[in-house]
C-alpha cells in the first residue's frame, strides 16, 4: 500500500492578506501563474490517462489522498469561479451597457433597466435622451396631442437632464406654458416643433424657455406664424445659442427674409433652410440682405428661389460647405460660375435638383422649358477646378454645360438621373451631353453614380463598364421604371476589367439575359459585388439569391 502523505488543506485568505499581497505582488506573477497552470494542465492529461489503467483497489486503499486532491481542486475552482465573475461583471461594465442602452426604447429604460442595479441606473445617467411627444398626421383625427399631463410627466422625470433633443407634435399652448416654467433642459441641444400651431400666445411661452444650450430649431410648416409671430421669436435672446434653423414653408410672410437679416441673435448661424417662395415677380424678398453678413454659414437651403434676382449671392459665403438650390432658377452660366467659383472654396455638396435656366417664362409649360434646354451652351473657365465631392442634378438637364464634369476632379457622388428626360425633343443632343460629361478623366474618384430614366442609359453602361477612370466606383443606380427596351448586354458584362470596387448595381427594370447576370458571377472582377437587382429574362431568382441573401 503506498504511504499516505499529510494531509494538505486549501488555506482561507482574508481580505486584508490579499490587500497586502497587492501591495507585495510579483511584478511577474501572471507569466509565473501561466507557466504553473500550463504544467498543471499537462499533469491533469496525464492523470486522467493513468486513472484509467488502475484497479478499484487504488482509490478504495488512497481514499484520503484522493479526497485532499478533489478538496484542493474544488477550492481551486471556487476561486477561479469568484475571478469569473468578477471578469463578467468587468465585461459588463458601464461603457458596455451604455452602448447596450442606445438599441433600446425608452420605457424599457425606465421600467426595467434602472431597477436591475445601482451601476445600471447610474450608467442610464449618462444616455442622452431623444424624446418624442404626440403625433402630427394631415388628418386631424388621426394626430395626437400633447397636453399638459405628458409634457408634465416628462420634465417630472427623473432623467429629464439627460434629454438632449425634443419633438413636439400637435402641442397646445398650455405645453408650451409648461415648458417655460422647467429648468431642468440646460442639456436640451435640438428642438422640433415642425407643423404645430405657433400662434402668439405659444411663442411667447417659449421665449420663456430656458434651453440655454439650444443649437438645432426646426420651425418648418409651423402654423399661425404670421410677421408678428416672427418678429417676437426671431428678436429675443431665446435665439442666441441657436445655430441650426430651419424655417421651410409655403405659407411664411414675404417679409420673412428681412425679419431674419435684422435680428441680432442670428448671425451665429451655420445652417439655415428658408421658407420657400413661388417664382412668379420680379420681387426682391431680401435674400442679399441677409445673407451679406452671415459668414458663419456652412449650409443654406433656399429652394424654390428666382436666384436670377440676386446675382452673385453666394460671393459672402466663403465658409459654406452644403449648398440646396432646388427648384430655383438662374442662368446657366452663373451656375457653371457658381459651381468653379473662388469665392467658395469650401463648397463639398450641392444639390440641384429640378433646376431651372434662364427667365421665368421658361415655366409657361414643358415645350418652352425643353426649347430653352437645348439653347446656348456654356463652358467653364479655362483651368478652373471645384471643391465639389457631392453633386446632385436630379431632373436637372445638363445639355447646357455637359463639360462641367472636366473641372470636378474630386467628384464622390454623382447624381444625373432625370424621369422627364424621355419627353426631351432633341434625343440626339441629350445622348450626346451625357456621353461628354460621364467620358471626363477627372471622374476617377467617383464612389457613387446615378444616371437612372436616361433613354440613353445603353451607350452609358458602354462607357461605364468600358473605361479605366470608373475604378473606384462602388454603388451604380441604373433604373429604368418609366422606359421599356433597356438592355444590359453580356458581352458588356464579360468583358468588364475596370469596375473592381463595384459592390452594388440596381438597375431595376433594366432587362438582362442569363448569361449576362452569369457574367456578374464569374467575372473575377465583380468579386466584390454584394447586391444585384436587375430584371432579367426568365425565372433566374435563384441566380439573382447569389447576391441577395
Amino acid at each position: 500500500m503506498p504511504k499516505q502523505s499529510k494531509k494538505r488543506k486549501h488555506e482561507e485568505t482574508s481580505d486584508q492578506q490579499l490587500a497586502n499581497v497587492d501591495e507585495h505582488v510579483d511584478e511577474n506573477i501572471d507569466g509565473t501563474l501561466f507557466n504553473e497552470m500550463t504544467n498543471v494542465n499537462d499533469q491533469l492529461l496525464s492523470l486522467s490517462k493513468k486513472v484509467k489503467l488502475v484497479g478499484h483497489h487504488y482509490f478504495v486503499n488512497n481514499n484520503c489522498m484522493i479526497d485532499e486532491f478533489v478538496g484542493n481542486i474544488n477550492e481551486f475552482l471556487k476561486e477561479l469561479d469568484v475571478h469569473r465573475r468578477r471578469v463578467s461583471s468587468d465585461q459588463l461594465n458601464s461603457d458596455n451597457l451604455f452602448h447596450i442602452y442606445q438599441f433600446l426604447d425608452i420605457p424599457v429604460l425606465m421600467n426595467s433597466c434602472q431597477l436591475v442595479s445601482k451601476m445600471w441606473r447610474e450608467t442610464l445617467k449618462r444616455l442622452s435622451f431623444k424624446v418624442r411627444l404626440g403625433t402630427a398626421s394631415y388628418s386631424r383625427r388621426k394626430s395626437v396631442k400633447v397636453g399638459k399631463e405628458e409634457i408634465t410627466s416628462l420634465l417630472d422625470g427623473p432623467f429629464i437632464k439627460n434629454v438632449t433633443s425634443l419633438s413636439l407634435f400637435s402641442a397646445g399652448v398650455d405645453t408650451f406654458q409648461v415648458l417655460s416654467n422647467c429648468k431642468k433642459l440646460e442639456n436640451l441641444t435640438k428642438l422640433n416643433l415642425a407643423s404645430n400651431n405657433m400662434g402668439i400666445q405659444s411663442v411667447k411661452n417659449l421665449k420663456k424657455c430656458s434651453m440655454k444650450n439650444l443649437t438645432k430649431l426646426n420651425l418648418a410648416n409651423v402654423k399661425k406664424f404670421t410677421e408678428k409671430e416672427a418678429k417676437e421669436l426671431l428678436n429675443s435672446s431665446f435665439m442666441s445659442s441657436v445655430k441650426k434653423l430651419d424655417l421651410t414653408s409655403h405659407d411664411f410672410p414675404k417679409s420673412f427674409l428681412q425679419i431674419i437679416s435684422e435680428s441680432k441673435y442670428l448671425n451665429q448661424l451655420t445652417h439655415l433652410e428658408l421658407a420657400q417662395h413661388s417664382q412668379s415677380g420680379n420681387e426682391d424678398y431680401g435674400l442679399t440682405e441677409l445673407l451679406k453678413d452671415k459668414v458663419n454659414l456652412e449650409y443654406l437651403g433656399i429652394r424654390n428661389h428666382r436666384l436670377t434676382l440676386y446675382p452673385n449671392f453666394w460671393t459672402s459665403l466663403t465658409n459654406i460647405t452644403r449648398l440646396d438650390l432646388s427648384y430655383c432658377s438662374m442662368p446657366n452660366s452663373e451656375f457653371v460660375n457658381l459651381i468653379v467659383s473662388p469665392s467658395l472654396p469650401k463648397l463639398t455638396t450641392l444639390k440641384a435638383e429640378n433646376f431651372n435656366w434662364g427667365n421665368a417664362n421658361i415655366f409657361g409649360g414643358p415645350t418652352a422649358h425643353y426649347r430653352q434646354e437645348n439653347s446656348e451652351v456654356v463652358q467653364c473657365p479655362p483651368n478652373s477646378q471645384s471643391s465639389l465631392t457631392d453633386l446632385n442634378l436630379k431632373s436637372t438637364y445638363i445639355s447646357t454645360f455637359p463639360s462641367l464634369s472636366y473641372h470636378c476632379p474630386n467628384l464622390k457622388r454623382l447624381t444625373i438621373s432625370h424621369s422627364s428626360a424621355r419627353y426631351c425633343e432633341n434625343k440626339n443632343l441629350l445622348k450626346s451631353s451625357y456621353e461628354t460629361f460621364l467620358s471626363a478623366p477627372t471622374l476617377s474618384n467617383l464612389e457613387y453614380l446615378d444616371i437612372s430614366d436616361l433613354a440613353c442609359l445603353e451607350s452609358l453602361f458602354e462607357i461605364i463598364f468600358d473605361s479605366p477612370v470608373f475604378s473606384n466606383l462602388k454603388e451604380l443606380i441604373c433604373q429604368c421604371c418609366n422606359m421599356d427596351g433597356i438592355n444590359l448586354y453580356e458581352n458588356l458584362v464579360s468583358k468588364c476589367t475596370n469596375l473592381v470596387n463595384l459592390r452594388k448595381i440596381d438597375a431595376h427594370s433594366v432587362s438582362a439575359s442569363k448569361a449576362c447576370v452569369k457574367a456578374l458571377q464569374t467575372n473575377p472582377t465583380f468579386a466584390k459585388l454584394r447586391k444585384v437587382s436587375i430584371n432579367s429574362y426568365g425565372k433566374m431568382e435563384e441566380l439573382l439569391s447569389y447576391w441577395n441573401k
